[in-house]
């Protein structure tokens, strides 16, 4: 009988130690994403908003130059006005629903495409526009 008690013993500490070795690594693990969120995805994410502000602030501003100025005969509107103009555009405009926000379908290729969108789309508006400038 105190084999057994001494086995069931062992066993029980055998346990206890997995489970804090366990926890440890899962500390581990959470710090290393912490980590990762903080130096990686952070700086990412305010990079892609300075781009965007940046980008869009150049075509609105070129936009701008060869659109309103021809016809209301209007001063050009200065690169940082335009930056300031997308900023608070995007601050006022309403949030329309997007199939890539549905948590359940969620794909690689959603983001893909949503990514591809964001950084291609303010030069194939200037790009537009430059042609319809052209056909005016």
């Amino acid at each position: 009988m105190s084999s057994l008690n001494h086995l069931n013993n062992l066993d029980v500490n055998n346990l206890k130690s997995k489970l804090q070795s366990k926890q440890k690594s899962t500390f581990v693990e959470s710090v290393f994403i912490f980590l990762l969120i903080l130096i990686v995805a952070i700086p990412l994410s305010l990079f892609l908003v300075a781009y965007g502000a940046f980008a869009y602030g150049f075509v609105i501003m070129k936009l701008w130059a060869w659109i309103i100025v021809p016809i209301f005969h209007t001063d050009a509107l200065p690169y940082t006005c335009s930056v300031a103009l997308w900023i608070f555009l995007q601050a006022v405009k309403s949030d329309t629903y997007h199939e890539s926000f549905n948590k359940d379908k969620v794909t690689t290729e959603a983001h893909l495409s949503d990514l591809f969108s964001f950084i291609f789309r303010p030069w194939l508006t200037l790009l537009l526009g430059f042609l319809v400038t052209k056909i005016m």
